[in-house]
């Protein structure tokens, strides 16, 4: 018998997309990327999302997109959990994202590569927040 190939990795594309998840009754993210694939966002908004807008866990690129007002316990925004894997983020915004119970001021969860090119945060809030152990890089 023939040795099987394997799959090809798992790709996500979204464009022109606006994703907002108000329910609370969600235990995940509007948008999940499993470690096993990789995401493309390009000029998408996420607003009002409360378990998260995203939580990435493999390689991403995000670019032209704003995140506004979303909340979870971790990451207001995104939740990057991605290891050994690359979060690039270029031309986007963030703005009024909270994390925690007490509704701490952060957009961005990091425990991985993080790359930053053009990228504004709103001036009254943490931009970003590093897990201790997490090995964290942002160049």
């Amino acid at each position: 018998m023939p040795a099987r190939a394997n799959p090809p990795p798992i790709q996500a594309f979204l464009r022109h997309t606006r994703i907002s998840s108000p329910h609370t009754h969600q235990k995940k993210a509007a948008l999940y990327i499993n470690s096993d694939a990789s995401g493309n966002i390009i000029r998408s908004k996420f607003s009002g999302n409360l378990n998260g807008a995203m939580e990435i866990k493999g390689s991403a690129e995000i670019s032209g997109s704003t995140f506004s007002g979303n909340s979870a316990l971790n990451g207001g925004a995104i939740i990057f959990d991605g290891g050994t894997k690359t979060l690039t983020i270029a031309d986007s915004e963030f703005s009024g994202n909270t994390f925690g119970s007490a509704g701490y001021a952060a957009s961005i969860f990091v425990r991985g590569k993080l790359e930053l090119a053009n990228v504004s945060f709103d001036e009254s809030a943490q931009a970003m927040y590093f897990s201790g152990s997490s090995g964290a890089e942002v160049t």
